[in-house]
């Protein structure tokens, strides 16, 4: 016993252990200063499902639970005693006899609250990053190491009498004339050494007609430093 006291409370994130009436039976001191409890006597004896702030969430986990055997992962909102909301990954299994027989479960919940505030920061980020490439009077595109199309905005599909659809997941030298494809290619052997430019290109349009504009070429490259892509914005300078 004493033994599994030492390594609960070596633990940073969370334990519970709970009877199979639902019941807290178990927690170390992590789950105490995260749920913001006096001690880990007040926690036992109260229902695990008040850990959640939505009580149907340990309903669908423990659902999830008799269906998989364990639970992995498992994202949701967990709530202190003072009422803050906050979010936890938790990592759920039953607790069997020796004979097989369930008599309860135990589960790890570590806090990713500062997680999930990242990724919704990035989220919004990339929403009003898309937004700006959407509404762009420029035509934007990316290439991936192929110089296969890999984002097409809307108005440079329009520019070459293009939906996006279309476009995607062709090569760049497929809407040029052949007169334009040998340079198209050196250009992009310049990107792969990390470096950008200015420069005109022709482009051919869906109808066939020729169709001139100013391109801002710049490299993409991965944390490493290593050439992934590349990234352009299109001036119409055909008038």
């Amino acid at each position: 016993h004493r033994q599994i006291q030492r390594i609960l409370g070596s633990l940073q994130d969370a334990y519970v252990q709970a009877d199979l009436g639902g019941h807290i039976i178990r927690v170390n001191p992590a789950a105490v200063t995260m749920f913001r409890y006096p001690s880990m006597e007040a926690m036992l004896g109260m229902p695990a499902a008040n850990l959640y702030a939505h009580t149907q969430e340990r309903g669908v986990m423990l659902a999830d639970l008799k269906q998989n055997g364990v639970v992995r992962d498992w994202n949701c909102q967990a709530i202190r005693q003072d009422g803050t909301v906050f979010w936890v990954s938790a990592n759920t299994q039953f607790i069997r006899e020796e004979n097989g027989a369930i008599i309860g479960t135990e589960g790890e919940i570590r806090d990713i609250t500062e997680r999930k505030q990242l990724e919704a920061a990035l989220q919004a980020s990339e929403a009003k990053y898309r937004l700006f490439i959407e509404t762009a009077i420029e035509g934007v595109a990316s290439l991936d190491r192929e110089r296969r199309l890999t984002f097409v905005n809307h108005q440079f599909a329009a520019m070459l009498g293009y939906t996006v659809e279309e476009m995607l997941g062709h090569l760049y030298e497929t809407f040029m004339p052949e007169d334009q494809q040998a340079d198209a290619e050196v250009q992009e052997q310049i990107r792969t050494q990390g470096q950008d430019a200015v420069y005109e290109r022709c482009f051919l349009r869906k109808d066939g007609a020729r169709h001139w504009t100013l391109v801002s070429a710049k490299s993409i490259l991965n944390a490493d430093g290593q050439f992934v892509g590349s990234f352009g914005m299109f001036t119409d300078i055909n008038a």
